[in-house]
């Protein structure tokens, strides 16, 4: 099997693409920067091969936040380009896409960021995609994705453990926030199992979650004593539960429309 790994040198791809080849599978990877050069977007070039395995984009809440555009340029357009690209082969190469949980978390929250919006349409279009052109797609959506003996330090265990390292304090901002690790171990295995697979529906999605859930706090303290840190954590649960209640009004506004007289009038 030959695949491509878009986002092969983040904390997923790589270890992704490490497990793939030792079991045989060809891995071309590819990042943000390599993925300018349009070679991955022709026909040709992917009529070699047998699947694409989408993790590149804008990764970070945060990072979304402060660049919305690039955001939605990384993530939307860029997932756009490659199934457009797939759409053209005879070939169809199954599409792999790397979705998240934090859209239900944000929806259920009204919290929007355009690190969400921008996964939630992409899984639309995927869908778009999937159903029109017959691509196989597979959209999983992740949680918290963990490995203990690397682990992406821009993620909330990453920074954790190099703030109680150095005895900094942790502010934490939403401490009730449930926690669901997965193994990148785990996950790797998962993948490999779904993409040998034959599955008879052209979209299948997947929620990858654990059986264990912990609250962020909770987590943040039982790791705090195993590191024996002496790092102060600040919680600011009560702000902002303040700003998502009052952010968001939502009414419905139904106006009389006498459709009979307009047809009289007009026509």
């Amino acid at each position: 099997m030959k695949i491509i790994i878009t986002g092969s040198r983040g904390f997923i791809g790589h270890n992704l693409s490490v497990f793939l080849e030792k079991k045989n599978i060809k891995v071309l990877g590819y990042d943000l920067k390599n993925l300018k050069n349009p070679k991955i977007f022709k026909k040709n070039y992917l009529e070699n091969i047998d699947g694409v395995i989408h993790l590149a984009g804008v990764s970070r809440v945060s990072s979304s936040i402060n660049q919305p555009i690039k955001t939605l340029n990384a993530n939307i357009i860029l997932t756009t380009r490659i199934l457009e690209a797939i759409k053209k082969t005879k070939k169809k190469p199954w599409f792999m896409f790397a979705s998240t949980h934090q859209i239900k978390f944000d929806k259920n929250f009204k919290q929007f960021t355009p690190y969400s919006i921008s996964k939630e349409t992409c899984e639309n279009i995927i869908c778009f995609y999937s159903n029109n052109y017959k691509i196989k797609s597979f959209i999983m959506r992740f949680t918290d994705i963990f490995g203990l003996k690397n682990y992406d330090e821009h993620k909330i265990l990453g920074i954790l453990i190099n703030n109680f390292k150095k005895n900094k304090s942790v502010n934490i901002k939403t401490p009730n926030h449930y926690l669901n690790f997965v193994d990148i171990k785990d996950l790797s295995k998962l993948i490999l199992s779904t993409i040998k697979k034959k599955f008879k529906t052209n979209l299948s999605i997947l929620n990858i979650e654990s059986n264990n859930r912990i609250k962020l706090i909770k987590f943040a303290r039982q790791l705090k004593k195993a590191m024996n840190s002496t790092s102060k954590i600040i919680t600011q649960e009560n702000t902002i539960k303040k700003k998502i209640n009052n952010s968001i009004t939502e009414k419905i506004i139904k106006l009389n429309l006498n459709v009979d007289k307009i047809i009289k009038e007009n026509f």
